[in-house]
């Protein structure tokens, strides 16, 4: 008898459901701790950077601002931080005057006077899902680095007076074209007067008047245009040299071949002779100078190259037909109790300034509490390549034909005729003390 062919059931063994529940239970809390700690994690992350964003701004701002500007830093980074992060116990920020990592380490202030802060955000993250993967917490960290400045202006006159009528004047169809900018600090109605026909004032940058204009032919960029002329601005620009020093009062110099030595407060230095060629060497010289007649004298640098800084303790007069020059010099003016500082009346001025040093791009500096005048009226061939500094002088500047009086101005006043003048065209850059540049640079 045959037998019906038999089947073989086999049942699954005990406990093999729940061993594939616990692994696929652990996959998923891997997925879920990846996903979700992993996404927190991420979140987190983010919210330390705009943090540590945030309070490197902060302290940015008040870097400076203070006699002890770490004390000032620390508190406003981490105030920033403290409000952003009140549920955060372990919050840690780290504020480092200069940064000590990154492109700016080590920089307390750069070639363009910008200093940098760093700021560092960090804290432990409790794991949730991750904490399969072991107990200690996620460290979280941030940083950010921010500098602060003051904004470069790229100036060619600046007149500091805060309330003269004409603080800037021109007149008798003078012509002035500068490429830098024209800032005007008085807030007077007429605080840049323009008289006479044909007279005009031409930036290639812009005008900033903070008072009012009286006169037309005022005009920036171009001839004809007046989109970059502004008034009634309400705003100033400090001095922007108010903290370069004054020169050492040496060497010296207690005699020089053809020259009679001057004495302090009423004897200046001069060539023993109405004409002929003189030169004299950088140093300290009591009286001043004043030269006459038809001489023409050279200023010379030092010996070993280095640029040649004069101190003229007394006023600087001169009133030969001849020509006064030289290269790699800077002139220093201290009037004392005389009224006229600088006086060039006749023949030809022609001198550059340092290239280097304290004193680069300065060709005339005049004692900045002094308010003794500046009269500058050059021939042809005048070519000052310099900035003219005196920062309390009334400056007057006339006559010649296209001569170039210095490559800026920076006086208490300034009054301009007859004659065109055309500035160099590159102008001198220096800082808006009147605008900050704060800004994140990692």
């Amino acid at each position: 008898m045959r037998h019906p062919s038999s089947r073989s059931w086999h049942n699954p063994r005990r406990g093999a459901v729940a061993a594939q529940v616990v692994l696929t239970m652990t996959v998923l809390l891997m997925v879920a701790a990846v996903v979700l700690d992993g996404g927190l994690m991420l979140v987190e992350r983010r919210h330390a950077q705009a943090d540590a964003d945030a309070a490197a701004l902060a302290a940015a701002v008040s870097l400076g601002s203070d006699s002890s500007p770490w004390t000032t830093t620390y508190s406003a980074a981490t105030n920033v931080g403290d409000v952003n992060y009140t549920s955060t116990t372990n919050l840690k920020i780290t504020p480092h005057v200069p940064p000590t990592s990154g492109q700016f380490a080590g920089v307390t202030t750069d070639a363009n006077g910008f200093s940098y802060v760093e700021v560092i955000v960090e804290w432990d993250q409790a794991r949730y899902f991750s904490a399969i993967f072991g107990s200690g917490n996620i460290p979280i960290k941030a940083r950010a680095v921010a500098r602060t400045g003051h904004s470069p202006l790229n100036l060619s006159i600046l007149v500091l007076s805060t309330s003269a009528s004409g603080a800037l004047t021109a007149s008798g169809g003078t012509s002035i074209t500068v490429p830098g900018t024209v800032v005007v600090d008085s807030t007077s109605g007429s605080a840049l007067t323009v008289s006479g026909g044909s007279t005009q004032i031409i930036s290639q940058s812009g005008i900033q008047v903070d008072g009012g204009i009286n006169g037309s032919n005022v005009y920036a960029p171009t001839s004809g245009s007046t989109t970059g002329v502004s008034q009634n601005t309400g705003l100033t620009v400090p001095d922007p040299l108010a903290s370069l020093a004054v020169p050492s009062m040496t060497p010296i110099i207690s005699s020089a071949t053809g020259w009679t030595a001057g004495s302090v407060p009423n004897t200046p230095w001069k060539p023993t002779g109405s004409s002929g060629a003189f030169s004299l060497s950088p140093g300290y010289y009591a009286g001043g100078i004043q030269v006459g007649g038809s001489a023409n004298v050279v200023l010379n640098a030092n010996a070993d190259g280095s640029p040649g800084i004069y101190y003229f303790d007394g006023p600087l007069t001169w009133n030969s037909s001849g020509t006064l020059s030289g290269s790699n010099i800077m002139i220093y003016v201290a009037p004392g109790s005389h009224t006229q500082g600088i006086s060039f009346t006749s023949g030809v001025l022609n001198i550059s300034p340092p290239t280097s040093g304290a004193y680069s791009g300065i060709s005339l500096f005049m004692d900045r509490t002094s308010t003794a005048k500046v009269a500058i009226s050059g021939g042809s061939g005048t070519n000052v390549g310099g900035v003219v500094y005196a920062a309390k002088a009334a400056a007057t500047i006339s006559g010649g034909s296209n001569i170039t009086p210095g490559s800026a101005f920076i006086t208490d006043t300034l009054t301009v005729s007859g004659g065109s003048f055309i500035l160099p065209s590159s102008p001198v850059q220096v800082q808006d003390l009147s605008k900050h540049d704060i800004r994140l640079v990692e």
